[in-house]
């Protein structure tokens, strides 16, 4: 069967899997299959998906995707220019390093990459092919605010980069859209927060992906202030910090009064055992229900997705023996008598035969 894995990046740029299937056929109706599939496991619908040039997954994807955002793989693309391009410029490495240095700059942007494109068709002879003219994507984006301000910035080795800072919404942009590629801030705008004497990096520079998301729970100690700047502030929270807070002011209260601290120990510990159930046997219901409690989520009453079944006889083939150790298990049984000396016991027929062989002849 075919194996369809769907594979992604989490938030520090790393290859996930997020789910995988098994297909006995690729077309429409059965990528369309995968994809609902998909969708029930994982509660939403990808906002991108990348795939291949495959026919059947398209239609299945402007099926079942509908509002996902549909690009193809360069790499499955750019595997198909040999196939493309003429065999007189099969052998040629200097048109394959114009392709390479335009199609897999991170840096270039849309217009320069479509400038290029050009270039390296109008040079090679390939502006009337369909396939080579029909890579190309176009979109810009032209900002109509007037409040804004324009920095060009030269790195290290020379290149230039443009850093534009709206004022009205204070807000950075940078060409190299690295921020918008990572999540992390490039040098080039840093450059301009330290020659406009910004002290503090903007919050919206400060990527989300690094910090700390709502789902992230606390299992020991308190809060600092210090580490909460970024954090969403819910109920749970609030309650949380409430508290740690009471907790802290009463044993500060009690502090020296042994009788006082016995009892706030007591009372303590009697609550917990009530709220965790320690000390008491719960009933396989009552630990599903703190179980879910716990992770904040329910086991659904309809489970669509199964495991595949196991396979009874795996493992559990006989290996066969050699005659030698059939053989030899045989002479070693107990009770077995010898066919020469007519003996019971544990020796080899064959060295008995000798023994009586030698015996004779010395008589």
């Amino acid at each position: 069967m075919i194996f369809a894995p769907f594979t992604g990046k989490d938030n520090h740029g790393r290859h996930v899997t997020f789910a995988a299937g098994l297909l006995s056929k690729e077309n429409a109706n059965f990528f369309s299959w995968l994809f609902n599939q998909f969708v029930k496991c994982m509660g939403v619908a990808p906002k991108l998906i990348v795939t291949d040039q495959d026919l059947g997954m398209k239609v299945a994807v402007e099926e079942v995707l509908v509002n996902t955002r549909h690009r193809w793989c360069m790499r499955h693309v750019m595997n198909k220019v040999a196939d493309k391009l003429p065999k007189n410029m099969l052998g040629s490495e200097q048109l394959k390093k114009e392709l390479n240095a335009c199609v897999w700059s991170e840096l270039i942007e849309p217009d320069a990459f479509e400038e290029t494109w050009h270039a390296i068709m109008e040079r090679y002879g390939l502006a009337n092919n369909v396939w080579f003219s029909s890579i190309i994507a176009s979109s810009k984006g032209v900002s109509t605010s007037r409040d804004i301000e324009v920095y060009d910035i030269k790195d290290k080795d020379s290149n230039s980069w443009t850093v534009t800072y709206s004022i009205g919404d204070d807000t950075y942009l940078c060409g190299c859209k690295k921020f918008e590629r990572l999540g992390l801030l490039c040098s080039h705008i840093f450059c301009v927060l330290k020659y406009n004497f910004v002290k503090l990096i903007p919050e919206k520079l400060c990527g989300g992906r690094w910090l700390k998301s709502q789902f992230v729970k606390s299992i020991h100690g308190g809060f600092c202030d210090d580490q909460e700047i970024h954090l969403a502030v819910d109920k749970k929270k609030i309650a949380y910090k409430n508290l740690y807070a009471l907790f802290i002011e009463t044993a500060q209260s009690i502090e020296g009064n042994i009788d006082k601290i016995n009892a706030f120990a007591a009372i303590i510990e009697e609550g917990k055992k009530q709220l965790l159930g320690e000390g008491v046997v719960l009933s396989s219901t009552q630990k599903s229900a703190m179980i879910e409690n716990f992770y904040g989520s329910h086991v659904p009453t309809n489970i669509e997705v199964h495991p595949p079944d196991v396979v009874s006889t795996k493992g559990s083939g006989s290996r066969h023996k050699s005659k030698r150790e059939s053989a030899l298990k045989l002479a070693m049984k107990p009770g077995r008598k010898c066919g020469n000396c007519h003996e019971i016991g544990h020796h080899d027929s064959r060295n008995c035969k000798k023994v009586h062989e030698k015996a004779n002849q010395r008589q």
